[in-house]
């Protein structure tokens, strides 16, 4: 079995967070020099320009393996996801949300596919996709359950929205963390922890009804 490095062509078998408003173009290059997996955070951009220029400017400080992370929860992840395969990227990495749709254009572009699934039958069904046994409409298994150690995100259209969605996440407190991504300024924060829930149907049923059902996404 090949290690990690030698799957992605770096020296250290080590894949740089792709942090939001943190892990820019420079950012990741100097992570790629340095031996390791450099990863652009798409996660705070707000158009495919704005990510093609983070791409280009990696490109220009090294000649290294280098990634690019989109958060599928952002609403440009469609266009972030094309531009990756129009500027050749040669690892993407995902969270927030299911890469099945993007995968098959990723795979016929040769770009490595590292998507973030820390529950397993969500892992299983995006290495299915991969392989070609399910089509990218096909629903994953549905969870009986809420595994601990989960997290819950919530995309909001603007800061104003935290005190809707607040008093819903308080009814169900418990220890899975709450992310909110807010569309329009691009920030991805951590709420604090009284607003940590017990996830159950209900909550979930609550939140979509009120976000839709692309905004809510638990993992």
């Amino acid at each position: 079995m090949k290690k990690l490095n030698e799957i992605l062509g770096t020296k250290y078998p080590i894949i740089q967070g792709g942090m939001a408003n943190i892990a820019t173009g420079e950012f990741a290059a100097a992570c790629s020099n340095a031996g390791a997996l450099g990863v652009i955070g798409a996660g705070g951009m707000r158009t495919a320009d704005e990510l093609r220029g983070h791409i280009r400017r990696c490109r220009a400080l090294t000649d290294k393996p280098f990634g690019v992370n989109i958060m599928l929860m952002n609403p440009s992840a469609d266009e972030f996801a094309r531009v990756v395969v129009e500027e050749r990227v040669p690892v993407v990495t995902t969270g927030a949300g299911n890469p099945g749709k993007y995968i098959p254009a990723w795979n016929e572009a040769g770009i490595k596919v590292i998507p973030v699934e820390p529950l397993m039958t969500n892992a299983e069904y995006a290495q299915a996709l991969k392989d070609g046994m399910l089509s990218p409409q096909a629903a994953p298994r549905k969870q009986d359950t809420i595994l601990p150690g989960s997290t819950l995100y919530l995309r909001l259209p603007s800061d104003s929205a935290i005190k809707v969605v607040s008093p819903v996440l308080s009814r169900y407190h418990g220890e899975v963390s709450v992310v909110l991504y807010i569309e329009n300024t691009g920030i991805k924060l951590r709420a604090p922890k009284e607003l940590f829930v017990a996830p159950t149907k209900a909550m979930m049923d609550e939140l979509i009804e009120m976000l839709g059902h692309k905004n809510v996404v638990l993992k």
